[in-house]
């Protein structure tokens, strides 16, 4: 496969963000995945319909970086539930549906916002968000509470 990509004037090893002009060149649907912690998250994906799509893993450890080609993503982040069979998987946000049909219902949502990787904050931080400027809210002239 990568003797027959071209690369135009990308020299290797590729960044993640020269992805678009190779996938441009080559006419391709290309995602990149990243892999730090045990976690997989997107690093880039694409915004091209083609047939072909693919997914690349990539990883760094220190100043070593490379691609890995993920045949499938079911078995890369399949360890995550208990389902039996096969998984469909949102590139953007990486939730997983067990039927195709879900998954395009999700795609329209989804596709609305860039792609996203959640971080947590570390036990101990400050993990919990308050509001503090009393002093913008504004007092509400009446309240009415009905139970019903």
């Amino acid at each position: 496969m990568e003797q027959e990509l071209r690369l135009g004037k990308v020299t290797c090893p590729v960044q993640p963000c020269k992805v678009p002009i190779i996938e441009k060149i080559n006419n391709l649907n290309i995602n990149v995945f990243g892999y730090e912690d045990d976690e997989v998250f997107p690093l880039y994906i694409s915004k091209r319909e083609d047939i072909q799509i693919i997914n690349l893993l990539y990883i760094t450890q220190g100043d070593d970086k490379h691609y890995c080609l993920i045949k499938n993503m079911s078995r890369l982040l399949g360890d995550l539930t208990k389902h039996d069979g096969e998984r469909f998987y949102c590139y953007s946000c990486l939730h997983r549906f067990s039927a195709e049909s879900l998954l395009k219902n999700h795609l329209p949502y989804c596709n609305e916002h860039s792609h996203q990787h959640i971080v947590m904050p570390e036990p101990g931080e400050e993990s919990v968000l308050q509001f503090k400027q009393h002093k913008f809210s504004q007092p509400v002239p009446y309240a009415i509470y009905a139970d019903f």
